[in-house]
């Protein structure tokens, strides 16, 4: 979760282009949901064979799939919502007008 990581962030070219920044991000959000499975699942599936279940230890259930992309779409909700009701700039801050000026980052 951090020696592979770090050393692919490493490379400058990397992080100056944002489809590859983001194909980096999605394959370690991929590969940390893949991690939380593989500890988590088991677990269940043991306590299902001793409830009497009939789920075996090498299918996948639907809800597997489901259920993250669930919980991901409340939380961007949530945040969305959120981020709606307030301000994004500081409005009584004291630079806040020459941060806003025309000329603001131009050479």
């Amino acid at each position: 979760h951090f020696a592979v990581p770090f050393l692919i962030l490493l490379n400058r070219n990397l992080k100056k282009h944002g489809p590859r920044l983001a194909a980096v991000a999605s394959v370690l959000i991929f590969m940390r949901m893949l991690d939380l499975y593989w500890h988590i699942m088991p677990n269940f599936r043991d306590m299902n064979a001793i409830m009497g279940g009939g789920l075996h230890m090498n299918t996948i259930h639907w809800m597997d799939v489901v259920v993250p992309f669930a919980m991901a779409s409340l939380w961007f909700a949530a945040f969305f919502y959120q981020l709606g009701r307030r301000p994004l700039l500081p409005l009584y801050h004291l630079l806040l007008p020459e941060v806003l000026e025309q000329s603001h980052g131009t050479h």
